[in-house]
């Protein structure tokens, strides 16, 4: 699939948990994000895992709350960006949906442990992405 659910996807994640409450997430307008399992699933077949690199999914992610849109980390080579289209709070958990390409997005990340899942969608298949994130 294209390169924008890899970062729509990604948008979701990295090896530090989160430990902070949402007040603490407002302060600082941004997330880390670092994927840890991607499955892709399609119409013809199961779900099955794939790596964030033949899934064209950035390694890490950063979430950016106050320009609402998903990024790569600062230095790195390439250049993407998506637009978070919804951001909601609920019962400790963040969620940001988006859709752009064709595709839709969406990730839910929670407050206490900063474990992220991202699902990118379009009518043909999609892929779940599994991580965590950590404030940036």
């Amino acid at each position: 699939m294209v390169k924008w659910i890899g970062i729509i996807l990604v948008t979701l994640i990295s090896i530090i948990p989160c430990h902070r409450a949402a007040a603490e997430t407002e302060e600082s307008s941004a997330l880390l994000c670092a994927v840890i399992e991607v499955f892709e699933c399609t119409l013809e077949t199961d779900c099955f895992e794939v790596s964030a690199e033949s899934a064209n999914i950035p390694l890490f992610i950063r979430i950016d709350f106050e320009n609402m849109k998903l990024t790569l980390p600062e230095g790195s080579e390439e250049k993407r960006e998506s637009k978070i289209n919804n951001v909601q709070q609920s019962n400790g958990t963040i969620f940001l949906q988006g859709a752009e390409h064709g595709r839709a997005w969406s990730i839910a990340i929670s407050e206490d442990s900063g474990k992220m899942t991202g699902t990118a969608s379009e009518n043909e298949g999609g892929f779940v992405v599994f991580g965590a994130c950590t404030l940036d």
